[in-house]
C-alpha cells in the first residue's frame, strides 16, 4: 500500500527478522524482558517476555529504524544525531 500511495514504509518485520537471524536464538533472547526469579519487585516468580524489548532490545530496534530513516533520506534525517 505504501507503495500505492508513494509513502517511505520502513519495514520493521523485514528488518527485525534479519537482526534476530543473525543473532541467533541465544543471543536475540538477550533483547527481549527476562528476569531472573527474585530479580523485579513485580514479578517475583521471574518472567519469559518474548513480546516486549529490553533497553538493549529497544536500542538496537531504534538503531533499525534510524538507519532506515537515513537511508530513506526522510527529512526526519536532518534531526537525527550522527
Amino acid at each position: 500500500m505504501a507503495h500505492r500511495l508513494k509513502i517511505p514504509l520502513i519495514d520493521l518485520s523485514e528488518r527485525t527478522k534479519t537482526l534476530f537471524q543473525t543473532a541467533g536464538e541465544v543471543a536475540s533472547e538477550g533483547f527481549f524482558v527476562w528476569l531472573k526469579p527474585g530479580e523485579h519487585v513485580n514479578y517475583p516468580a521471574g518472567l519469559r517476555d518474548n513480546t516486549h524489548f529490553n533497553e538493549a532490545g529497544a536500542r538496537e530496534i531504534a538503531g533499525l529504524v534510524v538507519k532506515e530513516i537515513r537511508g530513506l533520506s526522510l527529512p526526519l534525517a536532518d534531526y537525527l544525531s550522527p
